[in-house]
């Protein structure tokens, strides 16, 4: 785990003093493989495994969405960063499907759950 995500009180930080907050989140970190994508399914399996899904996880966006936003379904909850290694060497069968889940990631954490990606090429 790595410290990161600010929280609320403190996204005003350095301008604020560092006293008045102090909440520490710790962040864990979900490393995913890319070189072991070549389709779209290989996604969604190395997702569920690094948080821990149960076996009847849908695989589309809105059950990722309600899994990671709503939460109570994964054994991994956030916060937590997704660091996807080998971005380059993802196989040509999950490239779209790669890049989609980059954009739900980004778009859940925009949204202020506490969620971030990290692409490694």
């Amino acid at each position: 785990m790595v410290l990161g995500f600010v929280p609320e009180c403190c996204s005003a930080w350095p301008e604020s003093p560092p006293e008045t907050c102090v909440t520490v989140v710790f962040v864990k970190e979900l490393l995913l493989n890319g070189a072991e994508w070549d389709c779209r399914d290989d996604v969604y399996t190395s997702f569920f495994r690094a948080v821990e899904a149960p076996d009847w996880h849908g695989r589309n966006f809105d059950a990722l969405r309600d899994s990671i936003e709503i939460g109570q379904i994964n054994n991994v909850e956030p916060p937590y960063r997704v660091i996807i290694q080998n971005y380059s060497q993802i196989g040509p069968g999950a490239c779209q499907m790669a890049s989609q889940f980059v954009d739900l990631l980004r778009e859940i954490g925009s949204r202020g759950c506490p969620v971030e990606v990290v692409i490694k090429t």
